[in-house]
């Protein structure tokens, strides 16, 4: 008979941590969300995207910290691969790329300045904004893609805990069940008891 998943284990083996683990390396060096990766590892594996969300979260981040940082630093370098690649060829739709703003809010605040401060802004500090800029950008999208696996598992827990009341229902009316047959049992035996005594 086939293991279903309501059958399954919780428990995880080394191998099938491995993967949720590449799977949300390879979505973060491909800007994807990691929402994504619980959903298609949760495929793979017979398992819910929050259940695999909650493995990681809980488990293994901390323990792929150094390969998390590394993922995001590719990511950021492709972005700059892709941005000047842009920045080379005319935009046909006049969409204006995240990278655009960045660079236009980075121009209106060094123009700033430098008319308050009568001087030009070192490089440094053009360089540090811009870095400040990417960080908050990936910490929004990552609170983002927490919010959504947060959702999602308090949807799975609403339905836990509906399936568990149910049973717990169940399992009451039995025990009030076997309490009345134990009474009837008991009479019976107590009669019994006294109809022998008489005799």
């Amino acid at each position: 008979m086939p293991t279903t998943q309501k059958d399954r284990k919780d428990t995880w083996t080394q191998e099938e941590d491995e993967l949720l683990a590449a799977t949300v390396l390879r979505h973060i060096k491909e800007n994807s969300t990691q929402l994504e990766a619980f959903k298609e590892v949760g495929k793979q594996l017979e398992r819910t995207a929050g259940a695999c969300g909650f493995r990681w979260n809980s488990y293994l981040r901390k323990q792929y910290s150094t390969e998390i940082q590394q993922a995001k630093q590719k990511r950021r370098e492709e972005k700059r691969k892709e941005t000047k690649n842009k920045s080379r060829s005319p935009n046909k739709q006049g969409k204006e790329t995240l990278q655009d703003n960045h660079q236009k809010v980075e121009r209106s605040q060094v123009a700033s300045e430098r008319q308050n401060n009568n001087q030009e802004q070192p490089i440094e500090n053009i360089t540090q904004f811009i870095k400040d800029l990417y960080e908050k950008e990936s910490r929004y999208a990552e609170i983002n893609e927490n919010l959504s696996l947060y959702k999602s598992l308090n949807s799975e827990l609403k339905a836990k805990i509906i399936e568990l009341s149910s049973e717990n229902e169940k399992l009451k009316n039995e025990l009030d069940s076997m309490t009345q047959d134990y009474t009837r049992l008991s009479e019976l035996i107590v009669q019994a008891k006294t109809f022998v005594i008489q005799r």
